[in-house]
């Protein structure tokens, strides 16, 4: 619902509402809310309700009006002015019973301030000034009942910092520095009890297209750098129907496209070893092929696991164990060592024997450099 289209000035802002079951086929609920057309509001779905806020009118400026409606065709108009200053670029979430804002532009400064309310119409404030910098277009959810900010445009400039409070009021830094690129214009969404980053533009102004997963908000994951879509900023993404989904943005033109993941698709690999078979010394979560092991291994037979999981949240059985002998201690230093294989592609189903035992190999292979390196610098 709203943004900016094609069309010039005026002419390119948008007041239209769209819907569909499928992503495929579209309806329009209304082409002419009742709120004015505007860009960069902000939308959520609180108390079985569409609620919009806030966004740029042109001729009017940052607004800070609050609306809702039922159906996605009649808007009630909660507040004409909220207690918190028109912005455009914030961050809008629900947690707790109520609906929170938080930082955003408006013309001359960043935000960082955070607001509350319980309908809509009163809102409280927060706190004025939380612990991380004032900011916009950054990526916002709730996870783990726990309010998140993570990267943006801050006055330093595109950051990869992710913050998270469980009252709005105290803020926590989970990272300083994410392993996805500093970014602004990007998403963040909550799927398969992960929080993802996706596109953006970053500090170089290049557009984005990489996803990126975690756990706890601390270590990411690279599902992928370059993902099917165009690279693009200032998209939409969402968590529907099993599937991760993108729509539209700004590629250097205005896109309409939409795209999902594929239920069966993997978004990545869950690799356990240790000395006997089924237990996990070690653990790592891959969504590539391979990846670094840099613990130091110590000598007897290893045993190596592999388990894909699916984007829509299904996991496979896990493999037969692979092993590999290491024949003397290796612990004096740590080993570089690509220990997974490429797996198979396709469905979630049982990973075969082979791609256990080849993974054994592998990392056979990779202790043998190793070492052989290693004596050479003794």
């Amino acid at each position: 619902m709203g943004g900016v289209g094609a069309g010039v000035g005026a002419d390119a802002f948008r007041n239209d509402v769209w819907h569909s079951e499928d992503g495929v086929t579209w309806t329009e609920a209304t082409a002419a809310a009742d709120w004015a057309v505007r860009n960069v509001p902000r939308a959520v779905v609180f108390a079985d309700k569409l609620w919009l806020l806030g966004g740029f009118v042109p001729g009017t400026g940052y607004v800070n009006d609050v609306w809702h409606s039922e159906d996605g065709v009649t808007w009630t108009e909660a507040t004409a002015a909220a207690d918190w200053a028109g912005r455009e670029s914030f961050g809008v979430a629900v947690l707790d019973g109520k609906l929170w804002v938080m930082g955003g532009w408006a013309g001359a400064a960043n935000f960082n301030d955070v607001w509350y309310s319980e309908d809509g119409v009163t809102w409280t404030e927060a706190t004025a000034a939380a612990s991380w910098p004032a900011r916009r277009d950054f990526g916002f959810l709730v996870f783990d009942d726990k309010l998140w900010v993570m990267g943006g445009q801050a006055a330093a400039g595109r950051v990869n910092d992710v913050w998270y409070s469980e009252d709005g009021v105290t803020w926590t830094e989970a990272t300083a520095a994410a392993a996805w690129s500093g970014r602004r214009g990007h998403d963040a969404i909550v799927f398969d009890d992960k929080h993802w980053v996706m596109g953006g533009l970053d500090s170089g102004g290049a557009r984005l297209n990489d996803v990126w997963y975690s756990e706890d908000g601390v270590t990411w994951t690279e599902a992928t750098a370059a993902a099917d879509w165009t690279a693009r900023n200032s998209f939409r993404a969402a968590a529907f129907s099993n599937k991760l989904w993108i729509m539209g943005g700004s590629s250097g033109s205005h896109e309409n496209d939409v795209w999902s993941t594929p239920n069966n698709s993997i978004s990545h690999y869950v690799v356990c070893w240790g000395l006997t078979p089924g237990s996990c010394t070690y653990t790592a979560t891959t969504s590539t092929n391979s990846f670094t092991h840099t613990d130091p291994l110590a000598f007897g037979t290893w045993y190596l696991t592999v388990q894909a999981v699916t984007f829509a949240g299904e996991s496979s059985a896990v493999s037969e164990p692979g092993s590999v002998e290491v024949e003397e201690s290796i612990a004096r230093k740590s080993i570089a060592q690509d220990i997974v294989p490429r797996l198979p592609d396709s469905g979630a189903g049982t990973l075969p024997l082979a791609a256990a035992t080849a993974a054994g190999y592998a990392a056979y292979r990779g202790v043998r450099r190793a070492r052989r390196k290693q004596m050479l610098n003794y």
